[in-house]
């Protein structure tokens, strides 16, 4: 295994291809090692699901600035292997709030954004995505 991907601190790997953003992990200037860790995640060459939980803090404004820009120069190399940012909302409304910003987001980095209601959901949704 890749020597970035065993030192993960962002992202849990132990599901792999199922990986978990780790909640803890935020905290200001994060962005620059979760660049790295997506990098060797990419680099992998092999198809993966982005799992996000709920109870995430707010990142700092630098740090989304920093994400945004990576998803956009590796658009194409991250939408090769990942096949689908699945974020648990267990609020209905908050669910459908992410629903609407997702399809924003699919737009502008080529990716599949879904939210689901809990982490079953969310693992099920990951495997058959992994299936087809």
């Amino acid at each position: 295994m890749d020597a970035a991907i065993e030192a993960a601190q962002v992202f849990e790997m132990d599901g792999f291809p199922v990986v978990t953003f780790r909640n803890d992990a935020i905290r200001p200037g994060y962005a620059a090692r979760w660049a790295r860790e997506m990098e060797a995640l990419v680099a992998r060459a092999q198809a993966f699901v982005l799992l996000f939980l709920p109870e995430r803090p707010e990142e700092t404004l630098e740090d989304r600035k920093q994400r945004a820009l990576w998803l956009k120069s590796n658009k194409d190399a991250l939408s090769e292997h990942c096949r689908a940012l699945i974020t648990v909302e267990p609020d209905p409304q908050e669910r459908a709030a992410a629903a609407k910003e997702a399809q924003a987001m699919q737009k502008a980095f080529g990716l599949l954004l879904v939210s689901v209601a809990s982490e079953s959901e969310a693992r099920d949704l990951a495997q058959s995505l992994l299936a087809a």
